[in-house]
């Protein structure tokens, strides 16, 4: 499950984006990956984060993570000499 292709938009998220398992459930709701994709210096990356039932990463906790990962980058971009 490597393709790209297949991802959704999370509703509202800058490069927040989700693959559901084709049969893996938590509960009665399919099992998401939490994936993130941001264009970094003019090259794309792709960052996966885990999944929802196997690593017990919320919807919350994939929001925070991008919002650390793009604090981060303007950090850098700021403090390019540290």
């Amino acid at each position: 499950m490597s393709r790209l292709d297949d991802l959704a938009k999370v509703d509202g998220r800058l490069g927040l984006y989700f693959r559901e398992h084709p049969t893996r459930k938590k509960g009665t709701s399919k099992d998401r990956q939490w994936v993130i994709r941001q264009t970094l210096g003019g090259v794309q990356r792709v960052s996966t984060l885990g999944w929802w039932g196997l690593d017990n990463i919320s919807e919350g906790d994939a929001i925070n993570k991008l919002e650390e990962y793009k604090a981060n980058h303007k950090w850098n971009k700021q403090n390019p000499s540290l």
